[in-house]
């Protein structure tokens, strides 16, 4: 039952499917914190959602095989759940609303916001009706039924709708660059992509996960532990795994305590998903993690922690992410000179096993246009023309880098926290160049840059990985993962003001990008020397890495290891799991031989599957019942 193009019932059930995932994700995330889906590369309640599906089709096909799904369209639903789950994300979609109501709400005669930068704020794009921000920041202290009166509802739409044009831009211009790399990055490097592995194989028609034993036996260790865990938390007379062991009390002298916090963690879904890395880029990870407390530790001997935020680790990973984005475009220089050659000529794409999921012609006006539009929707904004020339050139480099990083390494979780792009452009230059329309607007922002756990890019071409694999044409599909994007967009906005009309909602991060700014315009600063030049050598050292990979066959480390884990608060849990993952590989490789490995990889499959359903099944319980249950990923 080969699927050769995406269908009507496929576009159904996603449509259905994606306000449901959506709902239980900002309902679990914002009251109560129940259940964390949106802070992994690999979302949770997709990966529940798709399974409870093929467990489904697979009864289907016993009885009713004409009506069941194929692998194809369980891919396009699993795509889609996925771009409208990375929309919906704890540090995206879910701060949107309040990013547009809290300098209002929040504003005092103490903090003089009012004074400092209400008159840069756009009127379409805020609310700044305190009636309208009262009913959702104080919920049911009011009416929660408000939310559903004309009034209510369409000063809030407006500026919904103007930033769905945002959104919109954002995605298409992200599709058309994957459109371009995709041969590239997919056909001719063919890059490991360890994200797409579990729902791959969830879906296959023939030699199915679920069929697998092995694949079970993992699935078995991982729920075990999280019920296990979980029934611990409800009833502590039953013993539990403790899977977060803080050692940092080993390191309380000079100059060992500067390495704290110190986490040795086991999460079976972490453990699992590292097992599909390559070994070098595994091994690159934990080395480069102590890398990182190893500066410190220099520091704190040679007396340079007196240098505020030294070794300035964060500035360091900006810097080796400008890198990998920079050494993906020159990598692929020929493939891009190729797409604009044809684009160019009006030529078809070169052979390949797929077309394309659009004409590169497209692609090149989509990218060129869609950019154009969005640099002037930033001067719209506030910005002056260099600084939203500037500003998305930026985020566009960071966010190729991070969908590279994906498509070759893949963890569990990863971020660009504090040293994304609007920190990064003030460090640089400083907040005197910068004037306050642009400071206020690159605030604005914040929802779609303070972190990048949350990333639409990489989960685009994941699924043009999927559809190479699976030989399902993505002619169709990117069109329904650009609508679905927006359309999570909106759907999340509504979330999170329905819930906040109902129980009150909290501003969230939303504070923390005004109080920012609060001190730019109260102090505005020169450029941070330091953090500039932090920000270089991790560039020039990344640049290092792959030209050592490249020159020596022997060279064991890359560059996306140092770039993924310096300063990065998420690697304290996730080091061990990797490290862990990396041993057991090479001991496997080592004495089992390359088919030895394979038939352990369902076992490290099924640790994720167990792991991901029961976690989602304590979230779901939570969320039913309102008490507060286990967490899996719990930090």
């Amino acid at each position: 039952m080969k699927l050769k193009s995406i269908t009507w019932k496929s576009i159904f059930l996603g449509l259905l499917l994606i306000p449901i995932n959506i709902y239980w994700i900002v309902r679990s995330e914002t009251t109560g914190q129940i259940f964390y889906s949106t802070t992994s590369s690999l979302f949770c309640s997709v990966i529940f959602i798709v399974f409870l599906l093929a467990l489904f089709n697979q009864v289907t096909k016993r009885w009713f095989r004409l009506h069941a799904l194929a692998q194809g369209e369980l891919l396009v639903i699993y795509s889609v759940l996925s771009v409208t789950t990375a929309m919906s994300g704890e540090s995206v979609g879910q701060q949107l609303v309040r990013i547009m109501g809290t300098p209002f709400w929040y504003a005092t005669s103490e903090n003089e916001w009012a004074a400092l930068f209400h008159r840069y704020l756009p009127p379409w794009l805020i609310v700044a009706n305190k009636p309208i921000l009262q009913a959702f920041f104080e919920g049911d202290r009011g009416d929660p039924s408000l939310l559903y009166t004309v009034p209510h509802f369409m000063i809030w739409f407006q500026p919904l709708l103007m930033w769905s044009l945002f959104v919109f831009l954002i995605v298409s211009i992200m599709t058309c660059i994957n459109v371009i790399v995709r041969k590239q990055w997919i056909e001719q490097e063919k890059l490991t992509y360890p994200i797409i592995q579990l729902p791959l194989g969830l879906t296959t028609e023939d030699k199915s996960l679920l069929d697998n034993r092995k694949m079970w036996i993992g699935f078995s260790i991982g729920a075990g532990i999280t019920l296990l865990n979980g029934f611990h938390y409800l009833f502590p007379i039953v013993p539990g795994i403790n899977n977060i062991n803080d050692i940092s009390g080993l390191f309380s002298t000079h100059p060992w305590d500067v390495v704290r916090p110190m986490v040795i963690a086991f999460y079976p879904c972490a453990i699992g998903l590292a097992f599909l890395m390559p070994l070098d880029l595994s091994m690159s990870t934990w080395f480069f993690f102590f890398f990182w407390k190893a500066q410190l530790i220099l520091g704190a001997v040679f007396g340079l922690r007196s240098l505020p935020g030294f070794p300035y680790a964060r500035w360091q990973q900006t810097g080796a992410y400008l890198a990998i984005g920079i050494l993906a475009l020159w990598i692929s220089r020929r493939q891009i000179g190729h797409v604009f050659n044809a684009a160019w000529k009006s030529v078809p794409p070169a052979s390949s096993r797929l077309s394309e999921p659009m004409s590169y012609r497209i692609a090149i006006l989509g990218l060129v246009g869609g950019f154009s539009l969005l640099a002037l929707f930033g001067m719209q904004m506030g910005m002056t023309s260099w600084v939203a020339l500037s500003f998305f050139s930026f985020y566009f480099i960071l966010s190729i880098a991070i969908t590279r990083m994906r498509a070759e390494l893949g963890p569990l979780v990863h971020e660009l926290y504090y040293s994304n792009v609007g920190q990064a452009m003030t460090a640089v230059l400083g907040t005197r160049r910068i004037p306050p329309s642009s400071l206020t607007a690159v605030s604005l922002l914040w929802w779609l840059t303070r972190s990048q756990n949350s990333h639409v890019m990489p989960h685009q071409l994941e699924t043009f990985k999927l559809a190479e694999r699976t030989g399902v044409d993505a002619h169709r599909w990117w069109v329904f993962m650009l609508v679905a994007s927006v359309l999570g967009g909106l759907i999340c906005s509504y979330a999170v003001l329905d819930a906040g009309y109902h129980n009150g909602g909290d501003a969230g991060f939303a504070p923390e990008t005004y109080r920012r700014l609060q001190g730019w315009l109260y102090n505005p600063r020169p450029a941070n020397l330091p953090a500039s030049v932090f920000m270089g050598i991790g560039f020039l050292f990344a640049l290092l890495l792959l030209w050592l990979k490249q020159r020596f066959l022997w060279w064991p480390f890359h560059p996306l290891g140092y770039a993924v884990t310096q300063g990065d608060w998420a690697i304290t849990f996730i080091w061990f799991p990797i490290f862990t993952s990396w041993l057991l590989k090479l001991l496997i490789l080592k004495y089992g031989g390359i088919r030895a490995h394979r038939n352990a990889i369902p076992i490290f499959l099924g640790l994720i599957l167990g792991d991901f359903v029961m976690g989602a099944t304590w979230g779901l319980i939570g969320l039913i019942t309102g008490l507060p249950t286990y967490r899996f990923k719990n930090w």
